[in-house]
């Protein structure tokens, strides 16, 4: 009866290189205000960074190991900075076979241990990680891996927690340069709608944020597409918690899904969502029905080489080797 969107990475589509490249840029201004020298963060890596992080890798933080598990936590390919590791090295360092198993798959970080880089978000932070490890080894910055990653994520949480500076000062300022349009889109919701289903959006993007990019994907009268829409939902707490509902922007705040269940009288629910936690899992532990948007399984895909070079993709990115 209800279809709920999450907005960022499934209804809105980033122009990658150029995404990737302002979410490294806040990561190396903030690493730089913290005493790193901006020298040393500079690397090649950032002038097509979408070739070089892809969402789902997890960061063993006591060797540096950039590490590609498949679902029973093998280890399939691993680098160190930007250098591939050996079998025999992963077989010294994992066993046999080489198995890195997270304590709590839920639990995204564990401090001086890993970090899973479950979210789109976190791609800049993934490079910054990447060219860190690379100047550790080198012997540029003189630091241990897990004291670096803290640092870092320290400078993430800063940027994601002011609206009013970064990546959300620069995309609202100038949305044409970092989203997509795609109004071939607008006539799918409608006859949605026009079927009789009520649709929304649950967003944990800010209100201002949420209005720029979605209208910069689906045009002026984006709003008479949804019959409600959330934002800074902060998901996955949204399903699991109740917290009373703000508002911001003429949308919805916070809030909580048993609430907004009743207030909108959603009946039976899919929810359509690129997280796997915020978006996939909890609402799961509700009994909402999901669907994923991972386009980075395509990504992912070509590079590992499985898929043609000829296999496009709408947000510009590169189909390369690596992982």
């Amino acid at each position: 009866q209800t279809i709920c969107f999450d907005a960022d990475w499934t209804l809105v589509k980033y122009k990658l290189k150029e995404f990737l490249q302002l979410c490294y840029q806040d990561m190396v201004t903030k690493l730089v205000h913290k005493g790193y020298d901006s020298a040393i963060l500079q690397h090649p890596s950032s002038e097509y960074p979408e070739n070089y992080v892809v969402s789902g890798l997890v960061a063993d933080l006591q060797t540096g190991f950039l590490l590609k598990l498949d679902k029973n936590y093998r280890v399939l390919k691993a680098y160190q900075g930007f250098e591939e590791v050996s079998e025999k090295t992963l077989q010294e360092t994992y066993g046999i076979p080489s198995v890195f198993e997270l304590s709590n798959p839920q639990n995204i970080y564990v401090k001086g241990a890993y970090f899973v880089f479950v979210a789109n978000f976190c791609l800049g932070l993934q490079l910054a990680f990447r060219v860190g490890v690379q100047r550790i080894k080198e012997g540029a910055l003189h630091t241990s891996y897990a004291s670096y990653m803290q640092e870092a994520l320290e400078v993430f949480a800063t940027i994601l927690e002011d609206q009013t500076c970064g990546f959300y000062r620069e995309v609202v300022a100038k949305p044409a340069n970092y989203v997509i349009q795609q109004p071939e889109l607008v006539p799918l919701l409608r006859n949605l709608k026009s079927s009789g289903k009520k649709l929304g959006v649950v967003t944990n993007s800010p209100g201002l944020y949420a209005k720029v990019i979605l209208k910069q994907t689906l045009g002026e009268d984006w709003e008479e597409l949804f019959d409600f829409v959330v934002v800074d939902s902060c998901k996955p707490s949204f399903f699991l918690e109740t917290p009373e509902f703000c508002e911001s922007e003429g949308f919805l705040q916070y809030g909580n899904w048993e609430s907004l269940q009743l207030q909108k009288e959603l009946g039976s629910t899919m929810y359509v969502g690129d997280h796997y936690l915020g978006d996939i899992y909890a609402p799961k532990l509700k009994g909402l029905k999901v669907t994923g948007i991972f386009e980075e399984v395509y990504r992912e895909l070509g590079l590992q080489g499985v898929v043609s070079k000829e296999l496009t993709s709408n947000t510009g990115a590169e189909y390369e080797t690596e992982w």
